[in-house]
């Protein structure tokens, strides 16, 4: 198990056989997507499948939605695979409009519910 915080974001990373949980908790804003990189590299490093859990992301904006768009076609050439849990489609909804990664936001908010969904990339 890994964790690392600092202020306004922190994460945890847990391992079990080819599959990790990364569980952040906090804001997901451009003030963290270091910290967020840096989560991403530890994780997809350590294991094949990587589930990420937003359940206790309180704001997310779109220079971390756009990471974790870019993220997807390194993915596909290392042939692993990201699952994200927990993920409130309302939230992307107040950011679509400004960001350019509209593929992505589309999988997320193509749903009418506003519970969170899981998402696999």
């Amino acid at each position: 198990m890994i964790e690392k915080g600092v202020d306004m974001l922190s994460f945890r990373f847990e391992k079990t056989g080819d599959f990790g949980m990364l569980t952040f908790n906090g804001e997901l804003t451009v003030q963290n997507v270091d910290r967020l990189k840096e989560a991403l590299m530890v994780s997809l490093s350590n294991a094949e499948h990587v589930v990420v859990n937003f359940e206790k992301v309180s704001k997310i904006d779109e220079d971390c939605l756009c990471l974790f768009y870019s993220t997807s076609g390194i993915l596909s050439r290392l042939k692993k695979h990201l699952t994200l849990i927990g993920v409130c489609p309302d939230t992307f909804k107040k950011v679509a409009s400004i960001i350019e990664c509209s593929n992505f936001i589309n999988t997320v908010t193509k749903r009418d519910t506003t519970e969170c969904e899981s998402i696999s990339i």
